[in-house]
């Protein structure tokens, strides 16, 4: 790995995090994302397996701030930003606050050279809240 044995540490723990996830073991997955991030905050994949555990387990306010604090950590990293503002878009999906989703789905867009999954998301929001009602596009 590399020569930070903090970062190859919370690597394997973010490993064993998403096992754990892949198995829908929510429960078991948020203390070694929780962990992994405690070593190094930096690892934006483990922060984004924790905010989609605690979403799923409807902790979505938690679930925001783990979004919102990557956000904030690591503002130069484009591909970071893209990936935390579409996480943070699904989680307003999820709550169902539409407008806030495509919000994050908008800010999403900014960092993107390649727009399609941002868009989609942003067609499906539109379309949730009925701005398309009556065309036969959300059918």
């Amino acid at each position: 790995m590399d020569d930070n044995p903090a970062l190859d540490d919370a690597r394997r723990l973010f490993y064993r995090a998403h096992a754990y996830l892949l198995k829908n073991q929510l429960s078991e997955a948020i203390p070694f994302f929780s962990e992994a991030l405690d070593l190094y905050p930096e690892l934006f994949c483990a922060r984004i397996g924790l905010a989609v555990c605690l979403a799923r387990l409807r902790r979505f306010e938690q679930a925001i701030q783990v979004c919102l604090d990557g956000i904030s950590l690591d503002e130069e990293n484009r591909v970071h930003q893209y990936l935390l503002y579409l996480t943070l878009g699904d989680i307003f999906m999820l709550q169902g606050d539409y407008e806030k989703a495509e919000g994050a789905f908008l800010h999403a867009l900014k960092y993107s050279t390649q727009p399609e999954t941002a868009l989609s998301r942003i067609g499906v929001v539109r379309c949730k809240r009925g701005d398309f009602s009556g065309d036969g596009i959300c059918s």
